[in-house]
């Protein structure tokens, strides 16, 4: 039986989707520059592998999926690549402390949110305890 879908999971799947949706407008917006860097198409990449991978986690919390904290993850750890990425790339010392400051805050809103997910997760679904047949004398 699918345990009911708890609202925080809703929630949680509004901000996944809010990232789809403006990861993929912005990359629909950015023009690329004549003579591009390894390190802005390295950015941009890591960038648009986060729409689908939102999408994913989007619908995985929507339903209750039984992977959605291990999807959820996986877009933590894609965006927090991404956000090195970014700040490797940059060679301005303003915008380098921009996203370092977007990361921190980001963290401040991510790490509680996998958190939340983790701990419904293993309430919803609790891992099924293997019996080990007792060792022969």
């Amino acid at each position: 039986m699918k345990p009911d879908t708890p609202t925080g999971f809703y929630l949680c799947g509004l901000m996944s989707a809010m990232l789809c949706v403006g990861t993929a407008a912005l990359q629909f917006s950015l023009n690329p520059l004549p003579g591009e860097s390894g390190g802005r198409l390295a950015v941009r990449g890591l960038s648009m592998v986060l729409v689908p991978l939102a999408a994913v986690v989007t619908e995985a919390l929507w339903r209750a999926r039984p992977w959605a904290y291990r999807a959820s993850l996986a877009l933590a750890l894609v965006y927090a690549a991404t956000l090195a990425a970014a700040a490797v790339a940059t060679r301005d010392t303003w915008m380098m402390g921009s996203v370092v400051l977007w990361a921190a805050g980001s963290a401040a809103v991510m790490v509680p949110m996998l958190g939340y997910i983790h701990t419904r997760s293993r309430q919803m679904w609790p891992r099924a305890r293997v019996a080990v047949p007792a060792a022969r004398p």
